[in-house]
């Protein structure tokens, strides 16, 4: 999973993407890892597959949890790795299944699955991201 982030005058926001499996509801970019590939590099494929980003991002993990896709196993572990996002591209592999939305990490808490919201506390709420997330 790719926590993707970016630094304003206003302060820290995140992106999250619209989720493709038809259900309402945002995230961070996230997938499966591939055969050969790490965590960290599996989070900036689909980084750019599902948001079109591209940027600095750490090898070093900032939170791991666990989920059943669709409610059924087996249980699957994702970890995440903070994106500092320096590009984002028109076009990108799923950009007509994807929304993309920017979003303080306040807001975006509000908007995400129950699973993710302690990593936002963790990692944006109340800190410079650096502190908390850099690479």
């Amino acid at each position: 999973m790719a926590v993707c982030f970016r630094e304003r005058a206003e302060g820290v926001e995140l992106l999250l993407v619209s989720k493709r499996t038809g259900r309402n509801g945002l995230t961070f970019p996230k997938g499966t890892v591939e055969p050969g590939e790490s965590g960290w590099e599996a989070a900036r494929r689909e980084a750019f597959e599902e948001a079109g980003v591209s940027g600095n991002l750490s090898r070093l993990r900032i939170g791991t949890f666990y989920y059943c896709k669709k409610n059924r196993f087996p249980v699957i572990r994702v970890d995440a790795y903070p994106m500092r996002v320096e590009e984002m591209a028109d076009s990108f592999p799923e950009v007509q299944f994807r929304e993309r939305r920017w979003l303080a990490p306040a807001e975006a808490r509000d908007l995400v699955p129950l699973k993710l919201r302690r990593l936002i506390d963790l990692a944006f709420e109340g800190s410079h991201p650096e502190r908390q997330v850099g690479p």
